[in-house]
């Protein structure tokens, strides 16, 4: 997969040495193999990465697991990470969002909080 990962950055997602990712991490297959790739490859191209997970607080146990998963990951590979637990059906109450666009833009409000937190440009 490395190579591919490597060929991506390198590539379409033109991403320079030094850049500061930040890793969207749902404790799902996609996200754990992106995260496990980006690990490898970080140290030959000085990538510094923070991995953030939301707890939507909609599936119970299994959620705790994919978070306790995430987090688990990072800490075995040295990763930073930002973690959080919302009660996304009270904020989209609030707001007025429903469903997965609801979810979409809580999602991307995390992010993008944790993103300038940590000062990632991608």
């Amino acid at each position: 997969m490395e190579p591919l990962l490597r060929a991506a950055l390198e590539g379409p997602c033109r991403v320079p040495r030094g850049a500061r990712i930040l890793i969207a991490a749902s404790g799902g297959a996609d996200s754990t193999a992106l995260l496990i790739g980006l690990a490898r490859l970080a140290h030959e191209r000085a990538l510094s990465l923070h991995v953030a997970h939301l707890h939507h607080g909609l599936r119970g146990a299994a959620a705790d697991a994919d978070r306790a998963e995430v987090e688990g990951l990072c800490a075995r590979l040295g990763l930073r990470r930002t973690s959080a637990r919302w009660d996304t059906r009270a904020r989209m109450r609030r707001r007025g969002l429903s469903g997965q666009r609801g979810l979409r833009v809580l999602r991307r409000e995390f992010l993008s909080t944790v993103a300038r937190r940590v000062a990632a440009d991608r």
